[in-house]
């Protein structure tokens, strides 16, 4: 299995030849790979779900991401 893809991206695309895990996948941090999907744009979707669905689960724990506090004080 080859894996085509740049370390500064989350979306990537696998060619296996003959198996089952190619398609493409996008990478979280402390996860495995998710994917595969049949296109580029459904895993980008699928990326920015997930990221929706763990910004809200952060904040409603009070946890502060990379950035900083929301707040505009």
């Amino acid at each position: 299995m080859s894996r085509l893809c740049f370390r500064d991206q989350r979306v990537f695309y696998v060619d296996d030849p003959g198996g089952e895990a190619g398609g493409w996948y996008f990478d979280v941090r402390k996860a495995l790979p998710h994917g595969p999907y049949a296109t580029q744009s459904l895993a980008e979707q699928a990326l920015a779900d997930f990221l929706d669905g763990h910004e809200a689960s952060s904040r409603l724990r009070g946890e502060v991401g990379a950035d900083g506090p929301d707040d505009e004080r």
